[in-house]
């Protein structure tokens, strides 16, 4: 076994006499770096609007038609509008419909905290993810 090994180390030390080690150029561990900032820096959340622009102004063109169309069914001559454009004839015919639940004082203020509270938590949290995104 001795003579095997022998053989076998004047082999590779034939094989490996002319290779060179390999050592990593000066500037490596900059290069990866940078790499590394330049693929964080493409990973960054672009904002998007939860109502895009195109339905803003689809509303937006269906309040001036709905401003429109209430300016030309009011008289002119009266110089109270609101008081008759709740008069007009198509606004007197809707009816609410009439709930009959009866609710206490306390489910009321609880069920105006917990809307006020979950306003507020809401509020928090999006500036802490704005914070945490940007």
């Amino acid at each position: 076994m001795d003579k095997t090994d022998k053989e076998l180390r004047e082999l590779l030390d034939i094989a490996f006499h002319d290779a060179q080690l390999d050592a990593p150029s000066a500037d490596f561990t900059d290069v990866v770096m940078n790499q590394i900032k330049a693929s964080e820096e493409q990973v960054k959340f672009a904002y998007k609007p939860i109502i895009s622009r195109n339905v803003l102004g689809v509303m937006g063109v269906l309040f001036v038609v709905l401003l429109i169309f209430l300016t030309f069914q009011l008289d002119s001559a009266s110089s109270n509008w609101f008081s008759q454009t709740l008069s007009s004839k198509w606004i007197s015919e809707l009816t609410m419909p009439k709930f009959e639940l009866p609710f206490s004082r306390i489910l009321v203020y609880t069920i105006g905290t917990m809307g006020l509270l979950v306003m507020v938590q809401t509020t928090l949290l999006k500036g802490y993810f704005d914070k945490r995104l940007a």
